[in-house]
């Protein structure tokens, strides 16, 4: 699972660029700026990564007509 706090061009490039990549299946993607959050979740969506998120960064995703997951939805699932 890949974590993200931070976004913008940095992480993505970062992310992008890897020496060694990883087979990465899920991702958890909560920011306050959500500068160039557009382009790394089309990203994660066209390489058919579950994205899981919370509040406004779960409706900004949904807005962009991306299938996110709700983590509320999975730890409601754990109790």
């Amino acid at each position: 699972m890949i974590f993200i706090f931070d976004l913008g061009k940095i992480a993505y490039n970062t992310f992008i660029q890897m020496n060694q990549p990883k087979q990465i299946k899920n991702a958890l993607i909560s920011v306050f700026n959500k500068d160039g959050l557009d382009t790394l979740v089309k990203k994660l969506n066209e390489l058919n990564i579950n994205i899981y998120s919370t509040g406004g960064t779960e409706k900004y995703i949904s807005n962009l007509n991306i299938k996110v997951n709700k983590v509320e939805d999975t730890t409601e699932a754990l109790f």
